[in-house]
C-alpha cells in the first residue's frame, strides 16, 4: 500500500495524519477522571485503606487471614462500606491506636501488648495463637476485650479461650476465616 501511494502520489491530507495521536492525547486525558480510585496507601509500615484514619487496626498473620488478606478485603469492600482500616503484620508496628478497635489475629508478640494498646477503644482476638495465661492483665479489662474463635478451630490456645466469658463463636469457620472481612467485620460491629 505505501509502496502504491509512493508511485501515485496519493497521500493522505496532513490533518488526517494529526488526528489519531490527537483523539488518543484526549483519551488518556480522560481515563483518570473515570478511573475509580482506591483510597489504599502505605504510611511507614502499615498499609491503610480508606480516607480518613483507620478506625480498625488489624495485626494480620497469614494463618487466620490468609496470604492474600488485603486482595480479599477489597474485592469485600463493597459489603463493608466506607470502613476504613489499617493493616500491619506485627503489634510492634503499630502506630497510636488512641479511640480506635484493634484485632489481633492468630500469634502475635505479648510482650509490647500493654505500652501499644493503653489507649484502645476495643482489643478483639481473634483465633488466638496465645493462651489466656499469656493475657491475664488484658482479661480483667473484659469489657474491652473479646475473643473470637473460630467454630471448627483446631488450636490449642483455641481450646482454653473456649471456657472464658468474653468468648464469641463464628459459626462455620476454622483457624482459617476464607471471607473475613464480612465475616469478622460484621462480628464485630455487632459487638457491644
Amino acid at each position: 500500500m505505501v509502496g502504491w501511494r509512493g508511485k501515485s502520489g496519493l497521500w493522505p491530507k496532513p490533518a488526517t495524519w494529526l488526528a489519531p495521536p490527537i483523539v488518543s492525547a484526549f483519551i488518556l486525558l480522560l481515563i483518570p477522571i473515570f478511573w475509580e480510585r482506591s483510597e489504599i496507601r502505605k504510611v511507614q509500615s502499615a498499609v491503610l485503606v480508606g480516607e480518613r484514619p483507620p478506625a480498625i487496626w488489624i495485626v494480620t498473620d497469614e494463618k487466620v487471614l490468609g496470604k492474600n488478606y488485603g486482595r480479599t478485603f477489597r474485592m469485600s469492600q463493597s459489603d463493608v462500606g466506607d470502613l476504613c482500616v489499617g493493616f500491619v503484620g506485627d503489634v510492634e508496628e503499630l502506630p497510636n491506636v488512641a479511640g480506635t478497635t484493634i484485632v489481633l489475629t492468630g500469634r502475635f508478640s505479648s510482650s509490647v501488648l500493654r505500652q501499644k494498646l493503653a489507649g484502645a477503644a476495643a482489643l478483639r482476638l481473634v483465633n488466638p495463637a496465645v493462651f489466656p495465661q499469656e493475657l491475664e492483665e488484658f482479661k480483667n479489662r473484659s469489657e474491652k476485650m473479646t475473643v473470637f474463635i473460630g467454630d471448627f478451630s483446631q488450636s490449642p490456645a483455641s481450646q482454653a479461650w473456649a471456657g472464658e466469658s468474653n468468648t464469641r463463636r463464628m459459626a462455620g469457620v476454622g483457624d482459617f476465616i476464607p471471607d473475613w472481612p464480612v465475616k469478622l467485620l460484621q462480628e464485630i460491629h455487632t459487638t457491644p
